[in-house]
């Protein structure tokens, strides 16, 4: 507290370094250095707290310490240029050439433990690449001499040849992007065992700056392949575990490297037979690219959280996993032929060509369905599959839209995919069925032997406790059900505010009389009946301050008029804020269940919702973006679809490898890594009641960030397709349909987003209300997860409400 850790002196430092071990201390450190900090200028007195701080705007992470606006603007000007940058590398090789030359490892400052630490927890420094080499290697370097399994002798070794390495950088004044590739390579290779590390030193210290480029370019991608396939999950920590015997192979084959060209051939014909082994996959690239490593990676990381997992179900992910390093994924979703004979073992291949002769025969997209002809569909595929971008700037969330958001999300409690543990599905039924109090009164009294009465009785037989002892009733239904009570009381909170009513009233307020918008108008206010959201965004005061200083050009009658319009605004505002803040206050409770309940789905779904009920409120760029890169849905795609976690139903994300099923995801522009929100659009046929059938883009549930702007943003993303298709193909008979599901998680209502549309797109297009009926396309590949209209993990047709989107033009409607 007070001056922060940058002041502790040296003894001192060391003695509270040796105790931050872990990401728990390393953020409770962080949010007393964010507690008063501010940063106009960075300097050699303030580097550390401030970079941490940088370091923290590139993620949005909401288990993290968050900044405030202020903090967060300041921040951001300060690291503009280089000047901080490079104050803060110097600072960081600085602390680090210190700690290497004492060459002990448990005494580390805290200084160097938690800036590095907390880099870690960034997952980097986003455009401070030499400051995140070192930062991230300088953790891991802690992180793996401390493992109980690392021997003395070995911990010697690393620090010697670690002490040797910097010195030479000093004597032959290595640059600090070759210093910086060094750092990385070693990373990686740290990770995976210390004592591989200490064959690896014994070669970069006979390696010049450009031949350890050369290594970095031409042999360390091979290394990293070899440990990716090598590596297997651990679900309990999902850390990296590899084979012992693989890792002294390895060791050997670099402590006897003479020629690089002769270790990469060898590394190669090691990989060819990893990959027959592990996947059933024949064919391997010649060169491995950072892209073939992040695609072995998730593939080995999906692989271990996958749900009913199964041999199909890893013989079809290492089909996936062929196409990406042999760089076919694109052809394939686009449909066109491939031999899997070319890239799988006999066996694999045999299986995935019956898959991909059933993946055709129901494949939904089609030149009939389409309206074009059927040569041409290849280049309908074509633009189809292409990626496509979208960047806005975001509205600055008004009271009504973040009480919207935390509503939609505290509404995700209630999915019992959230909780894995059958007794906790059973707990969390009866407890959202009955509330947590007439669960307590039931278990208090059959724990006491008191007779029920007939409403307790239906409470106790759904609770299946008529037959249990008291210790078990205890055990069951008073102790155990302690965390998930605090869940459905936060859940209940919707309820007891009225919340989605005030929130509807306050939007009925907001739009304005025809009376309203004429004298607005006549004052040079650009006010029309969809300005409702100006009352808020543009201010209250703003529009008080024109009523008072121009009451000269108004009639009393009309004076009248515009002080109740924004009085009876602001008055709902206030009760919304008020609302707000005993969501806030009631939800705080459950950060107690965060940090004793064992699952983990729940203690980060109830982390994000904290940090967004504490967030403060501002305005940022988002780019949202719809593809089908695997990578990229692997590592964003959330909830019980989540790959990185035990997702309960993340098998189904293996159906995206269909040519019409899409992700849309969206992030800030600080972030590098993740997102803020994702969603799945299918392209499925649909009809219409009055017989209209078309090809439609249909949007399902919004998750993470639930506002109107993010939905917005991903209609646009979505139109930006249509749009180009249509332009291509204007005889083709396609739309959007945003489903309900999809409105009610983004937060708005049909009239309010029809509104927005026709602002963002003109005239030129139809919106309307439909109940259309979607015919979702069975999958060869095993089971969607379809969150409107019906059961998730079937197919078929299911009748759905929502709005469906059109560019006007002449060409008749297909019935």
């Amino acid at each position: 507290r007070g001056a922060g850790i940058q002041q502790l002196d040296s003894a001192v430092s060391i003695t509270l370094g040796e105790r931050v071990t872990s990401p728990q201390l390393v953020r409770a450190v962080a949010v007393e250095e964010f507690r008063n900090l501010s940063v106009d200028t960075v300097s050699e007195q303030n580097w550390l707290p401030a970079v941490m701080a940088f370091a923290r705007t590139t993620i949005d992470d909401h288990q993290l310490p968050q900044l405030g606006s202020q903090l967060t603007e300041q921040v951001t000007a300060a690291f503009k240029g280089d000047a901080a940058k490079d104050i803060c590398l110097a600072e960081l090789q600085k602390l680090w050439k210190q700690y290497v030359q004492v060459g002990e490892v448990e005494r580390m400052p805290i200084q160097l433990a938690v800036v590095s630490g907390f880099v870690d927890e960034c997952k980097g420094a986003g455009p401070m690449t030499q400051f995140e080499a070192l930062a991230l290697f300088i953790h891991h370097f802690r992180r793996a001499l401390s493992r109980s399994t690392t021997f003395a002798n070995t911990q010697r070794a690393v620090l010697a040849g670690t002490r040797q390495m910097e010195n030479r950088f000093v004597r032959e004044r290595w640059s600090n992007d070759d210093q910086a590739d060094y750092y990385t390579i070693s990373r990686d290779i740290l990770q995976a065992a210390p004592s591989l590390f200490s064959s690896f030193l014994a070669q970069f210290q006979k390696l010049s700056p450009s031949d350890l480029k050369r290594f970095h370019e031409q042999v360390f991608p091979l290394v990293r392949a070899q440990l990716a396939v090598l590596a297997t999950v651990d679900q309990r920590t999902g850390e990296a575990q590899y084979d012992e015997q693989a890792l002294v192979r390895l060791r050997r084959m670099i402590r006897d490297m003479t020629d690089m060209g002769a270790l990469r051939q060898q590394l190669v014909s090691e990989m060819t037979e990893k990959f027959k082994t592990r996947f059933g996959i024949t064919k391997i690239p010649a060169q491995f690219t950072p892209e073939h490593v992040r695609s072995l990676t998730n593939s080995t990381m999906y692989l271990a959280n996958m749900h009913s997992r199964s041999a199909a179900k890893e013989q079809l992910l290492g089909w996936y996993l062929a196409l990406q390093i042999n760089g076919q994924w694109d052809a394939y979703r686009r449909g066109e032929p491939l031999n899997p004979a070319d890239y799988l073992t006999p066996d694999n291949a045999k299986a995935v060509t019956t898959l991909m002769r059933q993946r055709e025969q129901l494949s939904p997209v089609t030149a009939e369905r389409l309206h074009i002809d059927g040569d041409r569909l290849p280049v309908f595929q074509t633009m189809l599959q292409t990626e496509t971008p979208n960047i806005a700037l975001g509205d600055v969330e008004t009271i009504d839209v973040r009480l919207g958001n935390v509503i939609a999300n505290l509404h995700t409690l209630e999915d019992l995919d959230l909780y894995p543990d059958p007794l906790d599905k059973q707990r969390m039924h009866v407890l959202l069925e009955f509330g947590s109090k007439p669960v307590g009164t039931v278990a208090a009294k059959l724990y006491r032997g008191i007779e029920l009465t007939a409403a307790e009785q239906m409470v106790c037989d759904r609770m299946q406790a008529a037959s249990l002892s008291p210790d078990e009733v205890k055990t069951i239904w008073q102790d155990g059900v302690k965390a998930l009570a605090v869940v459905v009381n936060a859940v209940r909170l919707i309820e007891e505010t009225n919340a989605p009513a005030e929130i509807d009233t306050l939007r009925g307020l907001l739009q304005p009389s025809a009376d309203v918008v004429a004298i607005f108008n006549r004052l040079g206010e650009e006010f029309k009946v969809t300005s409702g959201a100006f009352a808020l965004t543009q201010d209250l005061d703003y529009l008080d301050n024109i009523i008072v200083k121009r009451a000269d050009e108004l009639t009393p009658e009309e004076v009248t008029i515009l002080q109740e319009y924004v009085g009876k605004i602001r008055a709902q505002v206030l009760k919304l804020q008020a609302v707000y803040d005993q969501i806030k206050t009631k939800f705080g409770n459950t950060r107690q269940a965060q940090s004793t309940t064992p699952n983990e789905l729940l203690r980060t779904k109830l982390a994000q919702i904290d940090t967004m009920i504490n967030a403060e409120a501002a305005q940022q760029t988002i780019t949202s973006t719809l593809t089908h890169d695997w990578n990229a849905i692997v590592e964003n795609i959330r909830e019980c679809l989540s790959c990185t976690k035990q997702g309960c139903n993340n098998d189904t994300d293996l159906t995206f490898g269909d040519s019409n099923k899409f992700f849309i995801y969206s992030h800030t522009e600080a972030q590098r890594k993740g997102s803020i929100a994702d969603q799945i659009v299918f392209f499925e046929p649909i009809s219409h009641d009055n017989g209209r059938q078309e090809m439609s883009f249909v949007l399902d549930r919004v998750y993470g960030t639930c506002t109107p702007f993010i939905l917005t943003n991903h209609i646009v993303t979505v139109f930006k397709k249509y749009r180009a298709l249509k332009t291509r193909f204007p005889e083709s008979t396609l739309s959007i349909l945003v489903t309900d599901a999809a409105m009610t998680t983004g937060g708005i209502a049909k009239d309010q987003l029809t509104a927005r549309l026709h602002e963002q797109f003109g005239k030129k297009i139809e919106i309307e209300r439909t109940e259309a009926e979607v015919d979702i396309a069975q999958s060869a590949t095993g089971d969607h997860y379809v969150e409107f209209g019906g059961a998730a993990r079937t197919a078929g047709k299911r009748k759905i409400n929502g709005l469906v989107i059109r560019i006007l033009d002449e060409s008749p409607a297909i019935v």
